[in-house]
């Protein structure tokens, strides 16, 4: 049997990979590795999801002794996993990343450098990714979604200004979406990403706790998203949804949503959010539209779905390693250590 350890980094990423492990578990030897200092939740949504799997729970020590054949990540860019990368290149096992959702693919980034291999959710992220060990399996945080028509009227407001990216601009932003909705009379709850710590006074009866395991019946439960910067633009596209990036800052996160104006929309300005949320509030959606988007960024090269064509490539094939971007270990392991110390005294 293959020996593959899962590490499992925040609880969104455990719901990332949650098809995936269902298809493995008795198949191969599983192993399940959480962050050592902050999981953001992981192993309790973990826990949650699988209780009769606890034993798969262990340290990295104990699963390399096993002799893994690979070890999957989704995230390859903190300073914990690629430490544990670089290990893994020292003991020759093969480290595969899954792309969570839409990052930052630019040639600036340093996103998907350090795994071996990189399964990508489409087309397009293929493209952005430019490298010759990117496998398209498609997302199999997406692939139980199906469209629906919505039942309420109302905007949903993603509040998701999170690790310090552009906070500062959270405010107004927030002010120029609530006030375009109450001048166009479309009522609206506000969905606060759980490591938003904004307070968002004066419309706190608006909002809604979020997370990876509520966010989606908060989009299946509005009728429009407006959003910055987020994978929600997708999971609401092919939940019927039409999206409204709303980005007056101009802010470039290496991802290119390709913009239809008919299910996704890209504004600039508070006058022409006004006039696209009057649009789509009075105007037919054509379902075939939210298809012929998602397509391309959300592909599989397999009929199957993306958990089982991942679980099937983990299975049957084998991989070469191929050593990307190099590790520095001293960085890493100095910057490990201040989160440790953060984490222990400050936060």
């Amino acid at each position: 049997m293959k020996k593959i350890a899962f590490f499992l980094a925040s609880d969104t990423l455990v719901y990332l990979c949650k098809p995936v492990l269902e298809k493995l578990f008795g198949k191969a030897e599983i192993y399940i590795l959480f962050p050592r200092f902050t999981d953001e939740r992981a192993k309790e949504t973990y826990i949650k999801l699988f209780p009769e799997h606890l034993a798969h729970i262990c340290t990295e020590k104990y699963a390399f002794k096993q002799g893994l054949d690979y070890l999957v990540c989704a995230n390859d860019w903190g300073a914990e996993i690629k430490l544990l990368i670089w290990w893994a290149r020292r003991k020759s096992v093969t480290t595969i990343a899954i792309q969570e959702s839409v990052v930052d693919l630019s040639i600036y980034s340093d996103r998907y450098l350090y795994a071996d291999i990189i399964f990508a959710q489409g087309e397009v992220s293929k493209n952005l990714l430019r490298r010759n060990n990117v496998v398209v399996t498609g997302n199999p945080r997406y692939e139980n979604i199906n469209f629906q028509a919505p039942k309420e009227q109302h905007a949903l407001i993603n509040c998701n200004f999170t690790y310090g990216v552009f906070e500062d601009i959270r405010d107004q932003w927030i002010r120029d979406v609530t006030n375009a909705l109450n001048k166009s009379g479309v009522p609206f709850q506000i969905s606060k990403h759980p490591r938003d710590f904004s307070n968002l006074e004066g419309l706190e009866d608006y909002v809604i706790p979020s997370g990876a395991g509520v966010v989606h019946e908060q989009v299946q439960d509005s009728a429009l998203l407006i959003t910055r910067f987020s994978s929600l633009i997708h999971e609401s596209i092919l939940m019927g949804r039409p999206v409204i990036y709303y980005n007056p800052h101009g802010e470039n996160m290496g991802y290119d949503f390709l913009p239809d104006n008919k299910v996704l929309f890209v504004i600039n300005s508070k006058n022409d959010l006004v006039e696209v949320i009057e649009f789509l509030t009075s105007n037919l959606l054509i379902k075939n539209n939210f298809y012929s988007y998602v397509e391309h960024h959300l592909s599989s090269n397999d009929n199957n779905k993306p958990s089982k064509v991942i679980a099937d490539i983990l299975l049957d094939n084998e991989f070469v390693i191929n050593i990307n971007k190099n590790i520095n270990v001293f960085r890493e392991c100095l910057i490990f250590v201040k989160e440790y110390f953060y984490i222990k005294f400050w936060k």
